[in-house]
């Protein structure tokens, strides 16, 4: 049904009944199934969730440490740069390298970018 097949007047709410419920009946299956599940229920992945825990407070004792003058401050700017390096390697390699089909990309800078993915540590 189009648009010009609804008859309408000015006056809100005038459309005719019938014609709504041709709509309502017309849709296709597929957006009936379409929607929120209310009641999925996500599943802990446990190793992960574990693996974050140990990696937060393995962060923080770093950060205890750097504070007390127990890591030299080479360490930290070497740190500050990996963390950089992997969040440029997710957001050019895996989001737009791997993802758009527009970037293209020689073979030795998506090794390089797919290394720097992985050093960012994340699980997808």
């Amino acid at each position: 049904m189009t648009a010009s097949n609804i008859h309408c007047h000015n006056e809100p709410g005038a459309c005719e009944k019938s014609d709504l419920n041709k709509m309502e009946k017309e849709k296709s299956p597929i957006t009936k199934y379409i929607g929120t599940d209310y009641s999925y229920t996500h599943e802990i992945v446990w190793q992960n969730a574990i693996g974050f825990l140990i990696l937060h407070l393995l962060g923080i004792w770093g950060t205890v440490l750097l504070f007390s003058g127990k890591i030299y401050l080479s360490t930290f700017i070497w740190t500050v740069c990996i963390t950089y390096a992997g969040s440029e390697g997710v957001t050019i390699g895996a989001h737009r390298c791997f993802t758009h089909k527009s970037f293209k990309a020689t073979p030795l800078l998506k090794a390089i970018l797919i290394a720097l993915q992985t050093i960012a540590g994340q699980v997808t």
